[in-house]
């Protein structure tokens, strides 16, 4: 009698966790996010609504005299979702960084650009990040609304003009 009712304890066992085991047939990649008060599992996704050709430009060495090495540099990007994004606002980490960029929505499928001026004053290597405050709800909301991402701008200075 022993052995029946402990063979249907671990049949019981077995039966309850296999019923929580989710049958996913293709295996999930990335990261995941678990939801604690719902309880749900979503895979997690860097940025679902901007897709940049790159995320960090890199000036390489740069001549403090050469007005044209520290010219404008330019982050494409294009609209992967499925509503407008607007670029509400862009922070540097640095007054020598200056942001330009769409002022207008970008609809789904669209591109858009962020130009990024670097005024070269110390020698030396550097990395200045740009912090991108946008909406993607395809409505135009408070700064505090807002979803943020960054990109990063990188190089070295070098005093004097370049040789030839």
């Amino acid at each position: 009698m022993k052995k029946i009712a402990l063979l249907f304890i671990g049949l019981m066992i077995f039966t309850s966790v296999q019923s929580q085991r989710k049958d996913n047939k293709t295996p999930v990649k990335g990261k995941l996010a678990v939801n604690s008060k719902t309880k749900t599992v979503k895979k997690e996704v860097a940025n679902p609504y901007f897709k940049f050709a790159e995320e960090t430009i890199d000036y390489g060495d740069i001549y403090k005299e050469d007005k044209e090495e520290t010219g404008v540099r330019k982050f494409e990007f294009t609209n992967i979702g499925d509503k407008p994004i607007y670029v509400a606002r862009i922070k540097t980490s640095c007054g020598c960084t200056t942001p330009k960029y769409s002022k207008e929505p970008v609809f789904p499928g669209e591109s858009g650009y962020i130009d990024v001026r670097y005024r070269a004053k110390n020698p030396g290597r550097f990395t200045k990040s740009l912090t991108v405050f946008y909406n993607h709800t395809g409505e135009i909301k408070k700064p505090a609304d807002n979803k943020s991402l960054k990109l990063k701008i990188k190089g070295e200075v070098f005093a004097g003009e370049k040789e030839i």
